[in-house]
């Protein structure tokens, strides 16, 4: 892991072109990345039509967001069927960045299968869920004034690699599927220095609900205990 460094536009426009006519700014951190997915949205789509498959995303973007921010990370994209989210190493400590996604996502998970099971009450079709979490350095470039912006960086692509990864597990009776990397479970004290940050974990429903009783952003000997014990670290 690299220390955190954040850029403003004066220190990198010498190295990295502005665009457009806005002010935009670079910020090179460690961050926690998480990406959502509504599996088999194709025939979702297919199957509700558009109206209702609008309906449908923006219920899980609303809820992804009002987590996401409720812990302190950035909506970056909404990617027609999923989220980039992030918790940006600039804003907080890197340490701060796993925690903070964590915990959203130990929220997020309980959300989904609730509304799931009220879509299924009703006759609804109901969708699971991937969610993907990796740490790495990455360059947030904003344009605040265009109200634009992006991630850069080979890390923001493993932590889609994460998310996809999910496909290959095996999903009977859950509404979301967790896979988070070794970074971050490093970063959030979950795992010692040692583990591969591109090892791939799954995390289940009885993991995350600890979140009930372990408050991830405050990490502890009997949390990482339990972490280590869980997924087999």
């Amino acid at each position: 892991m690299h220390q955190i460094t954040a850029y403003t536009n004066s220190q990198t426009d010498c190295v990295l072109p502005s665009f457009g006519m806005g002010e935009t700014k670079f910020q090179r951190a460690i961050a926690t990345i998480m990406f959502t997915d509504v599996e088999d949205s194709t025939g979702l789509a297919s199957a509700l039509g558009l109206v209702e498959t609008t309906r449908f995303m923006i219920e899980h973007f609303t809820l992804t967001r009002q987590v996401v921010v409720a812990q302190g990370g950035i909506v970056q994209n909404f990617t027609g069927d999923g989220v980039l989210a992030l918790w940006l190493g600039s804003e907080m400590t890197p340490s701060e960045t796993a925690l903070k996604a964590l915990a959203a996502v130990a929220e997020l998970v309980p959300e989904i299968s609730l509304g799931n099971a009220w879509k299924r009450s009703m006759g609804s079709l109901s969708r699971r869920i991937r969610i993907g979490l990796h740490s790495g350095e990455v360059m947030f470039v904003n344009d605040r004034q265009w109200d634009f912006s992006f991630l850069v960086g080979s890390e923001v692509n493993f932590a889609r690699h994460v998310e996809q990864a999910g496909k290959r597990e095996n999903g009977t009776g859950v509404d979301a599927l967790v896979m988070v990397s070794g970074a971050t479970l490093h970063l959030a004290g979950l795992a010692t220095a040692s583990i591969d940050p591109y090892k791939l974990v799954r995390l289940t429903p009885a993991e995350l609900a600890h979140r009930q009783s372990v408050d991830w952003r405050r990490p502890c000997s009997r949390s990482r205990t339990m972490a280590r014990a869980n997924v087999g670290l």
